[in-house]
């Protein structure tokens, strides 16, 4: 008893026993005290609703209905509040049992407000990528421009938009790969094109280049091109 009792009380995370009747707290961690800034004396005997904790009481009335139901419940998300007004975005799991003929729960709750902080900064980071994207699809269709990316390790390639209007390829569908990417130019060209590269990939030198294109309908074109390196973090291209 005393080891598990050791165990729940060092545990970072913030661990409860309620009944689950009234939500009265009969026993708390450590992990509850330093995240919710609350003592022992404070909440013992008091439910959750009397310290104010919930930030939504709708979500109290759906973890209590969902806990009786089932008695166990994985992963339930809310906020609560600390006794400061911090508000804390939490990820609940807990399991009811019962003692002399009382139902209570043990509650585990893990404060995960720097998660959704980064889930919230990834989606305002994609918003902005995909303006940007929408922006320079917009702008190279205007100039009828387009551009290709090309990954020296895997071949992968990428293209903008612009590009397949160029050659006259599906762009919701990939690019042709690499390898098959002598079949857009003219003979003379890809071999010029193939030895500017071979530069780039090796020593980062850039080219500008005239060449004769090969669209999909088999017409041919010109192509004003320039190409350069991309270096990353260990400079290598």
């Amino acid at each position: 008893e005393e080891k598990f009792r050791k165990a729940i009380m060092t545990n970072p995370n913030a661990i409860t026993i309620n009944r689950v009747s009234d939500g009265i707290f009969v026993s708390a961690n450590n992990g509850f005290f330093n995240t919710f800034e609350y003592t022992e004396n404070e909440i013992i005997g008091k439910s959750s609703l009397e310290i104010n904790m919930w930030h939504n009481y709708d979500d109290r009335g759906k973890y209590k209905e969902q806990l009786i139901q089932n008695a166990i419940i994985e992963n339930f998300e809310t906020k609560f509040v600390s006794k400061s007004g911090k508000i804390f975005d939490c990820l609940v799991s807990a399991s009811v049992f019962s003692y002399d003929g009382e139902l209570y729960s043990i509650n585990i709750t893990k404060d995960i407000s720097y998660l959704k902080k980064i889930e919230k900064d990834l989606i305002v980071a994609k918003e902005k990528s995909e303006r940007h994207e929408n922006e320079l699809s917009k702008a190279q269709a205007i100039a009828h421009l387009g551009s290709w990316y090309l990954n020296i390790e895997t071949n992968e390639v990428i293209w903008t938009k612009e590009l397949y209007n160029m050659y006259g390829f599906d762009h919701s569908m990939p690019p042709p790969p690499f390898t098959e990417h002598s079949k857009l130019f003219k003979a003379e060209s890809w071999e010029l094109l193939s030895k500017s590269l071979e530069k780039t990939r090796e020593k980062g030198i850039p080219y500008e280049l005239e060449l004769q294109t090969i669209r999909k309908d088999k017409s041919n074109g010109w192509m004003w091109v320039r190409g350069e390196a991309v270096f990353d973090e260990h400079n290598r291209i």
